[in-house]
């Protein structure tokens, strides 16, 4: 934790300025707290992490803890390993024990980065995530975060929406509830990229 404390000031004191920022105040400050975004750049994770004082653990793939630097450097940032192929239960049980700790979860439910500019469908992840804790999903629109080490290019930038609860409507089954979660992440997500890419 301290190794991430240390680093995220450091990177908040070089690349802060870089993003314009949106509605942080909407992002509680304590509870367990699930971050959604649209991925777009392997900068992506700085500017989330960047929005709030709190340590986020980013849902990371499997393939970069290959490399044994980018273990060490990944895990110290509180990154969790997950295998997008399949069902990883060990990485599941890691981030479910994040909120149930009452932490910050983070998650591109994508699953992986967008091309052409296109937001993919989301993955149901974050639905099955969210329902085995009490937490809230805080959506986050990005854009333009592959400028963050351009200094004379315009600022990313960075919009949160409203958050929300899981909660299952009466008489709904469970997988009908996910998907309707979901579908939610994603239109309410999709929303705010809209947002900024009209206020260009």
């Amino acid at each position: 934790m301290k190794f991430y404390k240390v680093l995220r000031n450091i990177v908040g004191f070089l690349l802060r300025s870089r993003v314009r920022f949106e509605g942080t105040d909407l992002i509680p400050e304590n509870g367990a707290v699930v971050l959604i975004a649209n991925h777009q750049n392997a900068l992506d994770p700085v500017a989330v992490g960047l929005a709030l004082k709190r340590p986020v653990h980013f849902l990371a793939k499997k393939e970069l803890f290959e490399n044994k630097f980018l273990n060490w450097f990944l895990t110290h940032l509180l990154c969790i390993p997950i295998d997008r192929d399949g069902m990883d239960r060990a990485a599941l049980k890691k981030a479910i024990r994040v909120l149930d700790d009452e932490g910050v979860l983070g998650i591109f439910p994508e699953g992986t980065r967008e091309k052409e500019g296109t937001m993919l469908p989301f993955k149901t992840g974050v639905s099955f995530i969210a329902s085995q804790s009490d937490c809230l999903i805080v959506p986050i629109g990005l854009d333009g975060c592959g400028r963050l080490l351009k200094p004379f290019s315009p600022k990313a930038r960075l919009r949160v929406g409203e958050p929300f609860p899981y909660e299952a409507l009466s008489g709904e089954k469970r997988r009908e509830t996910m998907a309707r979660i979901t579908k939610k992440e994603e239109e309410t997500v999709g929303e705010l990229v809209h947002q900024l890419k009209e206020s260009d």
